[in-house]
């Protein structure tokens, strides 16, 4: 399978191919908001004030956004959508964005805030498989629609302080929504929420993978099964270590701890150490699969296995220098937090649940916006979409 990796970086779009990595040069310099990719485009918000979309011809510059700066976007079944600041919603038309105002007339707007007094943003936005929206408001809860954006209703009390959320990609019923809190499932389509009780509230990460949900936290990895019950610990990874993402690998997981890659072969039983970094780029920041391929980020390094772990090597450079993931001098000395990842792939099977992964080509996006909050981000894997 010819796999790309892509990295959206505040230094614009960098790629990963084979073992080379290089600039976009039509995104050189520029900072990425938020990247995108549905049926065969990717999409990306530069700098929150105007949209870009790659397609066969590459990458060109579709609409300007203006007023209030974007925070996010996705393709949903109302078509390509952006959130912005102060909590709107613009729709892609033609070449322009417009307005989605029935989204302004959702019950219990007024009653949306943040704690520091600012207007509240959209920031994320979630395309159930059934075709239903979910949009989540900071702080304002979740807006969810059924008709494509013609009419929003609210679904979660907006106490809550919902940061994220997320519909699995493959069953309509399920809809998770992160917290101050910690987390939610949602099993009727967003229409209700339960909460899942953990010991922990500093949660760095949540994924499903097949039929569970895992749970990375700074107290170690935890597992819901079948998306039911309450947490149960990760043995290995409970308690002393700091756990930020987990993956599949077929039947492998891969977990990510601050300063190094484990690796079970026996659904999480028995763990073992596949990569510990250098040095001089001690932190490890976000971990990847496609097929056997394994790519793993620190704060100055990409590194990158083609053998499921058994060796490891740092891709060569194209046109610029060691990619670097920038860091105010501020940030040097913290440990790392979690970044969001988003796999797709093109060309897709169109019509076909879960066909997003049986393309020839597969591109994995990965959008480095670090989230100051407790639960920082969720997302579903690779697995899950091809299992599920």
């Amino acid at each position: 399978m010819d796999t790309r990796i892509r990295v959206g970086t505040s230094e614009g779009l960098w790629e990963i191919d084979g073992d080379r990595v290089g600039a976009i040069a039509a995104l050189s310099g520029k900072p990425l908001t938020a990247v995108a990719a549905d049926a065969g485009r990717t999409w990306a918000i530069v700098d929150g004030r105007t949209l870009w979309e790659e397609s066969e011809r590459g990458w060109e510059e579709r609409a300007p956004i203006e007023g209030l700066a974007a925070t996010c976007l996705a393709a949903t079944s109302a078509g390509l959508l952006v959130g912005t600041e102060q909590a709107h919603l613009l729709r892609l038309t033609g070449n322009a964005l417009e307005p989605v105002e029935a989204f302004d007339a959702t019950q219990g707007r007024d009653a949306w805030y943040t704690p520091w007094g600012d207007p509240a943003d959209v920031r994320s936005i979630a395309s159930a498989v059934d075709g239903t929206i979910h949009v989540n408001v900071h702080v304002g809860g979740v807006a969810r629609s059924r008709d494509r954006g013609r009419s929003w209703a609210p679904t979660v009390d907006i106490e809550n302080d919902v940061h994220q959320v997320l519909a699995h990609p493959t069953r309509g019923d399920v809809v998770l929504v992160a917290s101050a809190e910690g987390f939610g499932v949602s099993r009727d389509g967003g229409g209700s929420f339960t909460a899942i009780p953990m010991p922990t509230y500093d949660i760095t990460n949540i994924r499903v993978i097949g039929a569970d949900l895992y749970v990375s936290s700074s107290d170690g990895l935890f597992v819901v099964r079948d998306v039911t019950g309450d947490p149960q610990p990760v043995q290995q990874l409970y308690a002393d270590q700091f756990t930020t993402d987990v993956v599949s690998n077929g039947a492998t997981l891969i977990a990510l701890t601050q300063q190094k890659l484990l690796v079970s072969k026996d659904n999480g039983a028995n763990w073992s150490t596949l990569f510990t970094p250098p040095d001089d780029d001690p932190f490890l920041q976000t971990v990847q699969t496609a097929g056997q391929d394994l790519y793993v980020t620190g704060a100055d390094h990409i590194w990158s296995s083609k053998d499921a772990g058994a060796s490891w090597s740092t891709p060569a450079s194209s046109g610029c220098a060691t990619w670097q993931a920038r860091k105010r001098p501020e940030e040097v000395a913290r440990p790392p937090v979690s970044y969001g990842c988003r796999s797709t792939t093109r060309p897709p099977e169109v019509g076909s649940p879960g066909s997003r992964l049986r393309g020839s080509r597969r591109d994995v996006l990965v959008n480095f916006a670090v989230a100051e909050r407790r639960v920082r981000h969720f997302s579903f894997s690779a697995a899950a979409q091809a299992a599920a």
